[in-house]
């Protein structure tokens, strides 16, 4: 069997012709000379040939199918086939469904079985937009831009390298709702790197000496980390603008996230962040999580919740030592 047309184009315009894991554009604009150039690959959740990647999990008549397509740069192809243990196929459709609704909520839903025409336009317009940004972004590592900020003197610094002097920021009117405040420090930090402030992962840093009490950090960085992929497993929790909380928990033995709970206070504040991510991570650990990586956040546009920030944590989980049988 190969890749029917309908399938194909319902995968690429669902996926507004990006990158599942990076974001991407995988239609790069023609010249005065030549056409359009594809840059992405039509990847397989399970693999269709025999000892390939995932191999076996599904009816060979449904390999070919939208359902087991995921669409994705050269790059991230060969790396989730490269990773199948990191990259099950679970992660990878969970990774397919985050990025499909965040295409429609950046863009809109783009039926390619009946409008193929709208899908090849919107992506001539948005690659004709973004070619000189891709060239820069590419170009960007994990921890070339590291932002430092100090909720309670109002202001943030930013260093990029390859440049000798870091740019101060004051946020006069700033510092009073967690969300804006992260989306305005990262689209300045961003700011001519090529890079979307939305939906990109900074890894959090903070050192206790720099705590006032313990609902006050007076100073934490943010470093960029360009093409990272969430872990499979561990803890997520989004923050909303009305500043509520909700947490999930990802683990090997659940097909679904486990849902820890939720609350809100009213807006978060960034000085509180350390504070509030501590109050996550110890109900976490009480409850048999052992957490492997430092915190990393991103601002992200919810079909549901509106803008948000999402923030994960690595952890894996085991049973708390409280669970006991019962005597016989």
């Amino acid at each position: 069997m190969a890749i029917e047309d309908r399938d194909r184009k319902i995968l690429w315009a669902r996926a507004h012709n990006s990158c599942a894991v990076c974001k991407t554009t995988l239609i790069l604009g023609g010249t005065k000379g030549d056409r359009e150039s594809v840059v992405g690959d039509e990847a397989h959740i399970v693999a269709r040939s025999k000892g390939g990647p995932r191999a076996g999990l599904i009816n060979s008549s449904d390999l070919d199918k939208y359902e087991n397509l995921i669409l994705l740069c050269k790059v991230h192809h060969k790396q989730v086939d490269d990773q199948p243990i990191t990259y099950t196929v679970d992660h990878l459709r969970q990774l397919k469904a985050e990025h499909e609704r965040w295409a429609h909520a950046k863009f809109g839903e783009l039926a390619a079985d009946s409008r193929p025409a709208q899908v090849d336009d919107a992506a001539n317009e948005l690659v004709q937009s973004a070619r000189s940004r891709l060239a820069e972004a590419i170009q960007i590592a994990e921890g070339d831009v590291v932002l430092t900020a100090y909720p309670v003197k109002k202001e943030f610094v930013v260093s990029r390298s390859g440049e000798e002097e870091e740019e101060g920021y004051s946020v006069p009117e700033g510092f009073d709702m967690l969300l804006l405040d992260l989306e305005q420090m990262f689209e300045v930090a961003l700011d001519g790197t090529g890079v979307s402030a939305e939906n990109t992962w900074w890894r959090l840093g903070f050192d206790p000496a720099d705590e006032i009490n313990e609902y006050t950090a007076r100073r934490m960085t943010f470093t960029l980390m360009p093409g990272h992929v969430r872990p499979p497993y561990g803890i997520r929790v989004t923050i909303d603008e009305k500043g509520k909380i909700t947490k999930h928990g990802y683990r090997p033995d659940l097909e679904l996230p486990e849902w820890r709970g939720g609350y809100g206070t009213g807006p978060r504040k960034l000085h509180t962040l350390i504070f509030d991510t501590r109050l996550v991570a110890d109900s976490a650990v009480n409850d048999g999580y052992d957490f492997q990586g430092p915190w990393a956040f991103r601002i992200i546009d919810d079909p549901d919740k509106g803008k948000c920030i999402e923030g994960f944590c690595e952890a894996m989980w085991k049973k708390p030592e409280r669970w006991r049988l019962l005597p016989k």
